[in-house]
């Protein structure tokens, strides 16, 4: 393709159909064998079509329930694997296992953030959740403190 030259609507459509399945510009540039400054064009351009939007909105929550229902798979079975002894192995992989599901956990919370983020109005101010966790002595120590401080009620 000359450069300056209109792409083809052919080339447009596969293109679309490469950049709704991976969301990468880039890759489905170089897939469809367009230069990716064009690659980006035609996705501001996909991205400014209702119809796109919405299919790639209904792909991503199809696709996210499934990375979902995956990743609890994936963390009942590394959560077997690290309960089962370690005899045969030099090398103990199960803090590997656990690693593998927090970083799981991490890209599909941060994806979920995002997507709020980019669904919320302007109005709304997000919630924030704070946990605060605690070893059993730590709560024994806090327990004894508060007895000693109050006198008994009567």
């Amino acid at each position: 393709m000359a450069r300056g030259s209109k792409t083809p609507a052919d080339v447009e459509a596969e293109f679309r159909a490469k950049y709704l399945l991976s969301g990468n510009i880039s890759a489905a540039a170089r897939e469809v064998g367009i230069p990716e400054t064009t690659g980006f064009e035609l996705a501001k351009k996909a991205q400014a079509d209702p119809s796109f939007v919405e299919a790639r909105t209904a792909l991503y929550a199809q696709a996210l329930g499934d990375v979902e229902r995956m990743m609890l798979e994936v963390v009942k079975i590394a959560r077997d694997r690290v309960e089962e002894p370690n005899e045969l192995d030099m090398q103990d992989p199960r803090p590997q296992y656990a690693a593998q599901v927090v970083g799981a956990y991490k890209a599909l919370m941060t994806h979920r953030k995002i997507q709020a983020e980019f669904e919320r109005d302007a109005k709304e101010k997000p919630a924030q959740v704070v946990v605060n966790i605690q070893t059993k002595d730590e709560v024994d120590v806090d327990a004894d403190d508060r007895s000693e401080a109050e006198p008994p009620a009567e």
